[in-house]
């Protein structure tokens, strides 16, 4: 678990926790848990492409908007990473769940999903001031909030292409 400070609508707060879980969706540790305790720096884009469709208007006709194309990043250090990969030695090869969780004081904590999350990057750095850190990262079906994917509209049968 990380702390930081947060600044929230000009408030700061000193203690916001962010809590990661991977859980692999295949493999000997299908279904189990893995808390990482010095993940930091966890990155993610929902990273959808909008374009402009034109015609013969000088001001477009409309926006098309793209698919999603979630990917998240992060950092751990490089034992606890070791201690990730004993746990799970078949980690390239298969998806994961991963959960984050933001709780801060007085507020509600808000769970973020990432279905099917690979891991595709995985490289290692030392720093005199962080100590050996791996660095992580890859991508995802969807990232949902609170159990919602804000990018999809819920009500199309085929799951694409709207704006929710």
């Amino acid at each position: 678990m990380a702390t930081n400070t947060t600044n929230v609508n000009g408030e700061t707060y000193a203690h916001h926790h962010v809590a990661i879980v991977f859980s692999p969706n295949a493999g000997p540790r299908q279904g189990q848990q893995f808390t990482w305790k010095t993940f930091g720096n966890f990155d993610f884009s929902r990273k959808r492409k909008s374009k402009h469709q034109k015609g013969n208007n000088p001001n477009p006709n409309a926006v098309i908007r793209g698919q999603p194309e979630p990917e998240w990043s992060g950092e751990a250090s490089a034992l606890e990473a070791d201690s990730f990969e004993d746990w799970d030695p078949t980690w390239g090869s298969h998806t994961f769940t991963i959960s984050v969780t933001v709780r801060m004081p007085g507020h509600p904590s808000v769970p973020r999903t990432f279905k099917n999350a690979t891991i595709d990057d995985d490289s290692f750095s030392s720093k005199s001031d962080d100590g050996a850190m791996v660095k992580m990262g890859g991508i995802a079906t969807e990232i949902l909030r609170k159990g919602i994917n804000p990018i999809v509209d819920p009500t199309l049968s085929s799951g694409g292409g709207g704006v929710g």
